[in-house]
């Protein structure tokens, strides 16, 4: 006789648990795609850490001032290079 398995809404608190073995939602999503978005459809989206950094005007003229060429700030760090690029903060002498 075949036994039923009673399925089992995750918990706020299992979920919790499992996000802390990753770092990114991205990484989190492709390991455990069901429990993803059983926390999205449920609401419980915040609990997963958001890792970008929120680039200010301000954080990202002084990211760039520690490379000495544009070129080099887009190696040391492409993400701020290119937000600095789509908001127009980059003169063209660098």
């Amino acid at each position: 006789m075949p036994r039923s398995h009673k399925y089992r809404e995750p918990t706020p608190e299992l979920i919790e648990a499992t996000l802390k073995q990753y770092e990114t939602r991205t990484a989190f999503a492709l390991a455990h795609p069901s429990l993803y978005r059983h926390a999205k459809t449920k609401g419980l989206i915040d609990l997963i850490p958001d890792n970008r950094v929120r680039w200010t005007d301000e954080a990202l003229l002084a990211e760039a001032a520690k490379y000495p060429t544009r070129a080099a700030f887009k190696a040391g760090n492409n993400p701020a290079y290119q937000m600095a690029i789509r908001r127009h903060l980059l003169s063209t002498s660098r």
